[in-house]
């Protein structure tokens, strides 16, 4: 291996001819990416369209399923816009044709989703911190039996009624909420 590189080798099968077991170690192979893709030990994934046995849009399910957030540039070998699509859409945050690519182009897209890889993961766990607070901030209100509000800056709107309002003033919440 090269510097930086990690190799895993998974046997094929022992058959006499590929087409009695024509799918080779395809399953096996896409379990020990998958698993050492669990680690954050990886920046970025490299994933070719034509892997020899197994679907590649399959391996971005399987990352999607196992929840590993490693940006991946999907590489095409030619521009087939539906795969491409799909590529997309099952979170490959990049595409590059093999037909068109070269050092220059891979450095910079591989910077890029790097880039874009680190904002996306700060955006969701920036999302799941904000969720956990107002989890806790609606429990811990729901204990206070006290009138108290939220408002928009700069605005009349209310974002937030506490839960005694309804008990306290005998109305219900939500119309406030509304407006």
């Amino acid at each position: 291996p090269f510097k930086g590189e990690d190799r895993q080798i998974v046997p094929s099968p022992r058959v006499r001819t590929y087409d009695l077991k024509p799918e080779m170690s395809a399953y096996e192979v896409c379990d020990v990416v998958l698993e050492r893709l669990d680690s954050d030990k990886y920046d970025v994934i490299l994933l070719d369209q034509q892997i020899s046995e197994m679907n590649s849009l399959e391996i971005l399910d399987g990352l999607k399923k196992k929840q590993i957030h490693i940006p991946v540039i999907f590489m095409l070998e030619n521009s087939n816009e539906d795969t491409a699509e799909q590529a997309m859409k099952r979170g490959a945050l990049d595409l590059i044709s093999k037909s068109k690519c070269h050092y220059d182009l891979l450095y910079r897209t591989i910077k890029k989703v790097c880039f874009l890889g680190r904002e996306k993961m700060q955006k969701e766990n920036i999302k799941k911190e904000l969720e956990q607070r107002e989890r806790r901030f609606r429990l811990m209100a729901q204990c206070i039996n006290e009138v108290f509000w939220m408002r928009e800056p700069d605005s009349v709107k209310v974002i937030f009624l506490s839960p005694s309002f309804e008990s306290v003033c005998k109305h219900p919440v939500k119309p406030f909420l509304s407006n």
